[in-house]
């Protein structure tokens, strides 16, 4: 008898393929959930980080017998974001005014001297600055030869290429910043004639998350209008 005759085999085809699908659909599920729980994690954690003490000393303001309350708990919380919230807008002002930049400028400077802490402070600020609208850094995302003529890298596209540069080429030119995976702070400095470049569609914040997640992490595809 072959095996499509027995009558067990026959049996267990459609329960494998519910098992299958099930699999198949919490799998999906996970995947779906995984970025939420992690992201929470991550808030929770930064939040417990910094403002662990502060919540401290505000529990200590409230009498001892409302402490464990449910409420309690969930008021001086909110309470604490709220008056992070106002201490990160105050900062904010004072960046907008020349003192505030100087004392801030300074108290950078300090932090850059320090050995071990200049470089992780320099490369977050880096990531951060990259990933600021309001920063100037990484204008648009390009394709550039490098680093052979028959391959292609992840470019950004800094600002207009140096005069002189165009003088001696006799070429538009751009600065093209190439990074390196997965740590995009450090990588090369291009001077790239504009007619060599291929620019693309995506954005600079999809483009760093590309490099950073070495290309595991790919922007979603844009309709083709043509269709």
């Amino acid at each position: 008898m072959s095996t499509n005759d027995n009558p067990s085999s026959i049996g267990n085809t459609p329960r494998l393929g519910v098992w299958k699908r099930t699999q198949a659909n919490l799998l999906a599920g996970l995947i779906l959930l995984l970025p939420l729980l992690i992201t929470i994690f991550v808030l929770s954690w930064v939040f417990d980080l910094v403002a662990g003490p502060a919540f401290h000393l505000l529990e200590k303001s409230v009498p001892l017998e409302w402490r464990e309350g449910t409420l309690t708990q969930f008021l001086l919380k909110v309470g604490l974001i709220v008056l992070f919230t106002a201490f990160i807008l105050v900062l904010g002002t004072l960046t907008r005014f020349v003192f505030g930049r100087r004392i801030f400028g300074g108290l950078e400077n300090v932090i850059l001297t320090i050995p071990g802490i200049s470089r992780l402070y320099g490369g977050v600020k880096q990531i951060i600055d990259a990933f600021s609208a309001g920063q100037a850094g990484f204008r648009r995302v390009v394709l550039v030869r490098f680093p052979t003529e028959t391959s292609w890298s992840i470019g950004f596209v800094t600002r207009e290429g140096l005069e002189e540069a165009e003088r001696r080429l006799g070429r538009k030119v751009l600065n093209v910043f190439v990074p390196t995976t997965p740590n995009p702070t450090s990588g090369f400095l291009l001077i790239v004639p504009e007619d060599d470049l291929i620019p693309l569609e995506m954005t600079v914040e999809q483009g760093i998350k590309l490099v950073i997640s070495g290309g595991t992490v790919s922007p979603p595809a844009r309709p083709d209008p043509l269709r």
